[in-house]
């Protein structure tokens, strides 16, 4: 064999060790990111069990469905303000709710998007 093709052989056989090398640590960047996911979601309480293993296998914890339960009621309550205050813009709803956006300038916009966003977060909250 001539040097250029033991040459070419090794420069390839190192490529792929290279690749290799960052296979792997791509897969640990993936694991590392599942994990960040799972603990957002269960200290958000989207996630009603403790783990994505419990999850999968139905071991959900009676405290913290509760939990989930008490903050999706409340996104509901706070989806159904922000949708009377978008909807009905009249001065007694804005004195009945308390209104905050009145003084922001646009005092149905700002509402609708927290109605989206309200209810988006609740949705969410009753599938897992």
């Amino acid at each position: 064999m001539s040097k250029n093709l033991k040459s070419r052989i090794k420069r390839k056989k190192s490529e792929l060790k290279n690749a290799a090398k960052n296979l792997f640590k791509y897969d640990i960047n993936r694991v590392k990111g599942l994990e960040m996911l799972e603990n957002f979601l269960v200290k958000t309480y989207f996630l009603k069990s403790e783990s994505f293993a419990d999850y999968c296998s139905g071991n959900i914890k009676t405290r913290r469905r509760i939990i989930a339960h008490i903050l999706n009621s409340i996104l509901l309550v706070l989806f159904l303000e922000y949708s009377l205050i978008a909807v009905m813009n009249e001065p007694y709803i804005r004195t009945l709710l308390s209104d905050p956006f009145y003084l922001l300038g646009e005092s149905r916009t700002i509402p609708l998007i927290f109605t989206f966003a309200c209810l988006s977060l609740w949705l969410q909250g009753i599938h897992f």
